[in-house]
C-alpha cells in the first residue's frame, strides 16, 4: 500500500499509473500462522495491467544480493502477505523490519484478499510513517556489506 503522497496519472489510452513509497508485508513461506511478519518500504511505480496495478522493484539483502520482486495490489500481494522462499530469500527476510503483533492482528481481522479496509490502512500508514527510515533502509543497497540496518 502507498504510505505517502501518491502521484497518479492516466495516459491518453486510459492506462493508469501510480508512483510513491509503498509498504510491502512479507513472511517466510513456511510461516502459515503469521508468527513473524516483516515489512519494508520502497519507491514503486505501478502500472495498470488489465484489472490489476502491478510493478516490480529491486531489493537487497545484507550481502547486497539483488532480488527482483513483482508487486500487485495492497501490501504487494493483493492484500495478502508476500511469501519469501525459506531458503533462497531468507537473507532478504532477515533484513526486513518486524511488524508489531497488534498490526498483524488488525490485518488478520480485515477483509483480506484484494484489498484492505480503512482501519487497516490507517493503522499501517501511521506505523510505517513513524518507522519510515528503518523500513526504507532495510532492503536498500549497502555501501558496506554485512550491515542489516534496523
Amino acid at each position: 500500500m502507498f504510505i505517502d503522497k501518491v502521484r497518479g496519472w492516466c495516459t491518453a489510452t486510459g492506462i493508469q499509473h501510480a508512483r510513491g513509497i509503498f509498504l510491502v508485508l512479507v513472511q517466510l513461506r513456511s510461516d502459515s500462522d503469521y508468527k513473524d511478519v516483516r515489512a519494508f518500504a520502497r519507491a514503486v511505480h505501478l502500472e495498470q495491467m488489465s484489472h490489476w496495478m502491478m510493478g516490480s522493484i529491486k531489493v537487497y539483502d545484507a550481502d547486497n544480493k539483488e532480488y527482483e520482486l513483482t508487486l500487485s495490489g495492497a501490501f504487494g500481494s493483493d492484500g495478502l502477505l508476500f511469501d519469501l522462499d525459506d531458503n533462497e530469500q531468507k537473507a532478504l527476510f532477515d533484513c526486513c523490519v518486524k511488524v508489531p503483533k497488534e498490526l498483524v492482528d488488525i490485518w488478520r481481522e480485515d477483509t483480506g484478499h484484494n484489498g484492505i479496509d480503512l482501519k487497516t490502512a490507517e493503522a499501517f500508514a501511521k506505523w510505517a510513517n513513524e518507522n519510515l527510515v528503518a523500513l526504507r533502509v532495510a532492503v536498500s543497497k549497502r555501501r558496506e556489506k554485512k550491515s542489516c540496518r534496523k
